[in-house]
C-alpha cells in the first residue's frame, strides 16, 4: 500500500474517532419536511415531475473548478435525472405530482490538493425545490455528493473534464433517495456520515452507483450529451 493511500486512511479513521462528518443533504432547521405530520399528509404516496434544471451564474465560465462550460453540466445532471424518474417510476403516484425544480449551485471537478481534505473533493451542490400544482413552493432541500473514491483507487487522471463522470449520476440518485423518502411518509433530517437516523451517507467511492440504473457516465455519453467531441472536452482542459 502506498503511503499516500496509508496517510488518507489515517485521515479517515482520525475523522470518524472525532466526530467529524460531511453533510450530503441540508434541512433547514425550520423545515416543515422535519415534521412528520406534515410530511405524511402532503408526500405519502405522492408522484413527482421534474421541472426546471438551472445553474447559478456564477457557474456558468468554465473556471479552475470546472473546465466545461456550465451550460454542459446542466445538459448531464437533467439527462441523469430524466434517467431516474423514468427507472424509478418517480411520476407514478397516488396523488397528483408535485414540480420538483432542481438548481446548481457550486461545481467542483478538479482535485487541488491531493490530499482527500473534502473542501476539495470533487462535488456538486444543488438546491432542491418542490412546488405544488400552481408553482408554490412546498419545501426544498440541499444535495451535495461527495466522490473521493479517485483518492483511494486511482481513477482520477488528466483529462479533468471527465471528473464529473461519477458525482453528475450521484446528484440523481441521492435526489431519488429523498424523494422516496418523503413518498414513504418519512420525515427529514440533514444527512451525515454515521448520523443517527441520516438518510445520505457521504460516499468516498462509486459504491452506490448502479442504484435505479444510474451508473457512471460514459465518455462518450458526456460527448453525445454535451455536443462536444472529445477533442473539445479535450481543449477545453486548459491549465488555470
Amino acid at each position: 500500500m502506498s503511503l499516500k493511500m496509508l496517510t488518507l486512511g489515517a485521515l479517515a479513521a482520525s475523522a470518524l474517532l472525532s466526530g467529524c462528518a460531511v453533510t450530503n443533504m441540508d434541512i433547514a432547521k425550520n423545515s416543515s419536511l422535519r415534521n412528520h405530520g406534515f410530511v405524511v399528509s402532503d408526500f405519502r404516496d405522492r408522484a413527482f415531475s421534474l421541472g426546471s434544471v438551472t445553474l447559478a451564474d456564477s457557474q456558468l465560465t468554465p473556471a479552475a473548478t470546472h473546465p466545461l462550460p456550465g451550460i454542459a453540466y446542466v445538459k448531464l445532471i437533467r439527462y441523469e435525472l430524466n434517467k431516474v424518474f423514468a427507472n424509478d417510476h418517480l411520476e407514478d403516484g397516488k396523488k397528483p405530482a408535485f414540480v420538483v425544480n432542481v438548481k446548481i449551485s457550486q461545481l467542483h471537478f478538479i482535485s487541488d490538493n491531493g490530499f482527500g481534505f473534502m473542501h476539495d473533493i470533487t462535488h456538486v451542490s444543488t438546491l432542491v425545490q418542490i412546488s405544488d400544482q400552481s408553482g408554490t413552493s412546498i419545501a426544498s432541500f440541499k444535495i451535495k455528493p461527495y466522490d473521493a473514491g479517485g483518492y483511494f483507487y486511482g481513477y482520477w487522471h488528466a483529462p479533468s473534464w471527465d471528473y464529473c463522470r461519477r458525482t453528475i449520476p450521484l446528484t440523481a440518485i441521492f435526489t431519488a433517495n429523498v424523494l422516496n423518502r418523503l413518498r414513504e411518509g418519512k420525515a427529514l433530517n440533514n444527512g451525515t456520515l454515521g448520523g443517527e437516523g441520516a438518510l445520505i451517507f457521504q460516499k468516498v467511492d462509486d459504491r452506490e452507483l448502479g442504484r435505479y440504473g444510474i451508473k457512471s457516465l460514459s465518455k462518450k455519453e458526456i460527448e453525445d450529451i454535451t455536443g462536444y467531441s472529445r477533442q473539445q472536452l479535450h481543449d477545453f482542459d486548459k491549465p488555470w
